[in-house]
């Protein structure tokens, strides 16, 4: 049960959104229109993206549910970067060039990722990235980098604590 009943977060989101600039009743109401047109739009882009994503995950499709995730669901301002140990940098680059990834890849990145506090553009990091790699939209510290960018004493990327 959601605090906001009888309302969806949706309509509620919309709602705040309209009412910051709203002035009085007639200001009000000739928004309406506008909202349940934005209402219904979004309610069926969420349903085509929820069918989208049933399917990828029917047809046990990794790579379009990785995909999927990273398009419409981490939209956040962080980056997610494949942080591996050192003896293991060779065999997690040579995973992640493979056209196609199994799942038994997916539970191997899993254990080996992290997060950015922001996109490595904003950062201003991208040249501590493997190229190859990259080109895939995928980060991977160069190895020789991988001391500087993760703090294996803490268990953490060093850009957390800065």
């Amino acid at each position: 049960m959601t605090k906001n009943r009888p309302y969806s977060q949706l309509e509620l989101d919309e709602s705040e959104e309209r009412l910051k600039v709203v002035k009085d009743s007639i200001d009000l109401y000739s928004l309406l229109d506008k909202y349940y047109e934005s209402i219904s739009e979004k309610n069926e882009l969420y349903k085509n993206q929820s069918k989208e994503l049933d399917d990828r995950i029917t047809k046990l499709d990794f790579d379009g549910i990785w995909e999927f995730m990273s398009k419409y669901v981490l939209e956040d301002e962080r980056d997610p970067v494949f942080i591996p140990d050192l003896k293991d940098w060779d065999e997690v680059k040579e995973l992640l060039m493979k056209k196609r990834l199994t799942k038994s890849d997916y539970r191997t990145f899993s254990n080996i990722t992290a997060s950015l506090p922001r996109k490595v553009y904003d950062l201003g990091i991208e040249d501590y990235f493997d190229g190859d790699v990259s080109e895939k939209n995928i980060l991977l510290p160069k190895k020789e980098y991988l001391n500087e960018v993760y703090d294996s004493v803490l268990g953490t990327d060093k850009w957390l604590i800065a």
